[in-house]
């Protein structure tokens, strides 16, 4: 699952968790037959796309040894209500240890 082929187009991740969780649109246009859980959607993003990528051991998961990127979200993915998926925003994100969005206070 990503941001480049679904029948959402875009390229924040939380539009397409939104869409495969709740099965609708931001707007509320049903589109998925077929939702799934929270965390479903998330693994797909994360670990499914490092397999894609054939990167699987480096990848997609936060385990010693294995590559990680942070980011600080303004609220919980796993714990809004699923509408509300649609709009969560960054607050501050990390690449490899760097602070590259936002500021930590």
């Amino acid at each position: 699952m990503g941001t480049d082929a679904t029948v959402v187009r875009q390229t924040n991740p939380f539009i397409t968790l939104g869409w495969a969780v709740t099965g609708r649109m931001p707007g509320g246009q049903p589109t998925n037959d077929a939702p799934v859980t929270r965390e479903q959607a998330l693994i797909a993003h994360t670990r499914g796309n490092a397999f894609m990528l054939f990167r699987e051991n480096a990848l997609g998961a936060i385990q010693p040894g294995m590559l990680a990127d942070l980011v600080v979200l303004d609220r919980d993915y796993l714990t809004v209500p699923a509408g509300e998926i649609f709009l969560i925003r960054p607050v501050a994100t990390l690449v490899g240890g760097r602070l590259v969005f936002g500021a930590l206070d």
